[in-house]
């Protein structure tokens, strides 16, 4: 049995909008107010989908390391107007199938995003913030065809501290 209000929303559906508020006002304080030398980097709790996976040469101090960065994953948040990538996914928290590791998308160096069939498979709930200068991973995707660059500033790097995934 289910509660309804004289507005006619049910308690989850009220607790659900309630939930997606907190969540938006916490990345709206995150983006506004960033980290701060005094208190370190400031905690951000979300939802989101991993739609996309890419992995590219590690840079450090502008050089090429001669090695690959950890897998890294792209993630839209539950309000699609954020988006992140993170190359601190906990590694055993998905198993993903291994045709969707792939490296990066070498025609524009960006990611490979996940078939759209795929887009909503892989929700999670995380903690994350912006990182640190040595949390920063500097990466290079090469590319070799004539489409514009990946823009990566409209996927900002993230650091995850925590995260679970949540099934449907």
């Amino acid at each position: 049995m289910t509660l309804a209000l004289n507005l006619g929303t049910t308690i989850p559906g009220i607790m659900k909008k309630i939930i997606k508020f907190i969540i938006a006002l916490e990345t709206l304080v995150f983006i506004i107010f960033g980290c701060t030398k005094e208190n370190g980097p400031m905690s951000v709790i979300a939802e989101g989908y991993i739609v996309g996976h890419v992995q590219c040469d590690e840079v450090i101090d502008g050089q090429g390391t001669g090695k690959l960065t950890d897998h890294g994953y792209c993630i839209i948040l539950e309000n699609p107007t954020n988006n992140f990538h993170t190359f601190t996914l906990p590694k055993d928290l998905i198993d993903f199938p291994a045709e969707l590791l792939k490296s990066h998308n070498i025609n524009n160096g960006g990611p490979y995003f996940f078939t759209d069939s795929l887009q909503d498979d892989f929700k999670i709930w995380f903690k994350y913030h912006k990182p640190t200068r040595s949390e920063q991973v500097h990466f290079a995707c090469l590319s070799t065809y004539g489409e514009p660059p990946f823009p990566w500033e409209k996927w900002p790097q993230i650091v995850i501290e925590e995260a679970a995934r949540i099934e449907d």
